[in-house]
């Protein structure tokens, strides 16, 4: 990324398939998503502006959270994402960002379509 006297400001390798600029973290600074396309749609990377640093810095761990969404008066997102059969079984992670690694807490997952033994149902797992 270069900025307008076309300097680089950001070098960043990998193969991503888009990039959006969008504030995450609600600080008034946007950052940047990088689309990792492919079967699971929004699943990010995540750089985060850092103003005193005027450097963006990588959230470790958030493109294992896609569709993350802030849960309002917290520190913590919620992510989404179909697990097969036509979205009748998704997955659904509950997070929060530490020293930029995101961190899950647990599991809620929804299974109602052939699952080979296991029972139709919701399944919520705590992480230890």
């Amino acid at each position: 990324m270069l900025n307008s006297k076309l300097d680089t400001v950001l070098k960043h390798g990998g193969d991503y398939f888009d990039f959006i600029f969008r504030d995450f973290n609600k600080d008034g600074f946007k950052d940047i998503f990088l689309d990792h396309g492919g079967n699971t749609p929004d699943r990010y990377s995540l750089l985060v502006y850092l103003p005193s640093s005027k450097r963006f810095k990588e959230i470790k761990d958030f493109e294992h959270f896609p569709a993350p969404e802030h849960i309002n008066g917290t520190n913590y997102y919620y992510s989404y994402h179909k697990s097969g059969c036509a979205d009748m079984n998704w997955d659904s992670d509950l997070f929060y960002i530490n020293n930029f690694t995101a961190i899950r807490i647990g599991n809620i997952s929804g299974r109602e379509c052939n699952n080979s033994g296991i029972k139709d149902a919701i399944y919520i797992q705590k992480n230890t």
